[in-house]
């Protein structure tokens, strides 16, 4: 039985009238949704559900559930409600694939950059060692640029000598992505302070530099975001599509244009729902009055309703973007790169008849509308619910090249992105959040090129900092309790 956290109680009344409470499992998903906030309105709801709970089998799946010296008051409570129960924990990490965190300048971000204190240094590399999750954001490139200069220039400030290359990788099947992160992560912890300054001075001298600029997704930067579609989280995620109409400097003449057939559209659209309006209620009084002969052979008013209902469905016009401001179609790589042909540039790919459906929708921003032809679905708080069903549909088939969407989209949402960018407005969000934002990067194949983009580069830092009162932590030692 699926259930959400307001219907628990009543499943578990429903399934344990049929079964024995040992032969059920309740499978908790993403337990720290809404945790981050101080107060929700899913609090209470959890609470309850926690100490009304009468299934001993309990499984809290979620990438970012605290460890269990963390909760200890949780699970104490469950120990005391539950006669003879055990605790398990299973934890995994995907290191398969590298996701670099490029900052605001354009370059990878790695530990060895970030802090110039040694021990805060000794301090990320054991927050690392804790929580392996976080070795997908460590770029193998500068990993291993990193593990070659200590290595090689720096072998003397190694504090021992079970911690060099020779004695981690005596054979070549001692080498692969995992082996070599978690030797990194090593090393960087185990060197003697006093030499630090000096190479970090030296790793600097040798950065290369990434993007010259990535903030331009509708214009100059779109052929960065390659292999398949990119997540855009901010909390005003108005103002960020706002920001990119704007930018792609689409001519007044285009716009207007467009804008008129769309204001033309939503005159026709109002006619046709009055109509569809009429047609609904006259087949509904014919139901209820039990006419079931006149439903057989509709009426007259109805046929000539229908007949207008066509002619009004005529006057709709079409409506299109020229290709060369839709990010990524090779009119528009002709504007900004030399060789459009070589490009692995993602774009997106929606029909005409999607884009008439979103047109005839009356109750969505014209904003939203212009966005769509370029590509681009937002994710908000619309009135149509026809227009976030397509979004929805659009972004699990990947057809949109760009998503932006508040940061509570990213629970339960499985699409696959290979870019994320994390706006500024979201500079005070949980670490936890953080790296859930994250984790919807990379879920694709191994060949892609893959990366989350930070629009403050303070995010990065607190990403490889060990965070005390955590908010997730304080609210499940809180409402994980009967």
């Amino acid at each position: 039985m699926i259930f959400d956290v307001r219907s628990y109680i009543p499943a578990t009344l429903h399934m344990t009238a049929f079964n024995n409470v040992e032969d059920i499992i309740t499978y908790s998903d993403e337990p720290t949704i809404s945790l981050d906030y101080e107060e929700h309105e899913f609090h209470s709801l959890i609470q309850r559900n926690w100490k009304e709970n009468i299934i001993p089998t309990f499984i809290l799946s979620s990438a970012t559930l605290p460890q269990q010296d963390e909760i200890i008051e949780t699970l104490q409570d469950f120990r005391s409600r539950f006669n003879n129960a055990e605790i398990i924990s299973i934890t995994s990490h995907d290191c398969k694939k590298t996701i670099p965190l490029i900052n605001t300048k354009g370059y990878i971000e790695m530990p060895h950059f970030i802090f110039k204190d040694y021990n805060d240094i000794r301090a990320c590399a054991a927050h690392c060692e804790r929580n392996k999750t976080l070795l997908r954001y460590i770029d193998l490139g500068e990993a291993t640029r990193f593990i070659k200069l200590v290595n090689e220039q720096f072998s003397y400030a190694i504090t021992s000598e079970r911690y060099k290359i020779s004695m981690n990788f005596s054979k070549l099947e001692d080498v692969n992505m995992n082996s070599i992160k978690m030797y990194y992560i090593t090393l960087l912890g185990t060197l003697q302070p006093e030499y630090w300054t000096e190479i970090q001075k030296a790793l600097i001298a040798d950065r290369k530099l990434l993007y010259s600029s990535n903030i331009h997704i509708a214009t100059s930067d779109a052929h960065t975001l390659t292999d398949g579609p990119t997540i855009f989280l901010a909390n005003n995620v108005d103002l960020i599509a706002k920001f990119y109409i704007q930018s792609a400097k689409i001519p007044k003449i285009v716009i207007s244009r467009i804008m008129k057939i769309i204001a033309h559209n939503n005159i026709i659209n109002e006619k046709i729902a009055i109509i569809e309006k009429k047609i609904a209620d006259k087949t509904a009084n014919d139901i209820d009055s039990g006419n079931t002969r006149k439903l057989e052979r509709e009426s007259v008013d109805i046929k000539t309703l229908r007949q207008n209902l066509e002619k009004l469905e005529a006057y709709i016009e079409s409506v299109e973007l020229s290709p060369a401001y839709v990010p990524n179609t090779l009119e528009h790589l002709r504007r900004f790169i030399e060789n459009p042909h070589n490009s692995r540039a993602y774009c997106s790919d929606i029909s005409d008849d999607t884009i008439e459906r979103i047109m005839l929708i009356n109750d969505v921003e014209d904003m939203w509308k212009l966005l769509l032809m370029m590509g681009i679905g937002v994710f908000a708080e619309h009135k149509s619910i026809e227009y976030t069903e397509v979004m929805k549909y659009l972004a699990q088939e990947q057809k949109l090249y760009v998503i932006i969407a508040s940061p509570d989209f990213i629970y339960g949402t499985n699409y696959q992105f290979c870019h994320a960018y994390i706006s500024k407005d979201l500079a005070t969000i949980s670490q936890e959040k953080i790296i859930q934002a994250m984790g919807r990067v990379g879920r694709n194949k191994l060949q892609f090129d893959y990366s989350v983009r930070v629009r403050d580069d303070s995010l990065i830092q607190r990403l490889f900092t060990k965070e005390n009162n955590k908010p997730e932590v304080v609210n499940m030692r809180r409402l994980f309790c009967s």
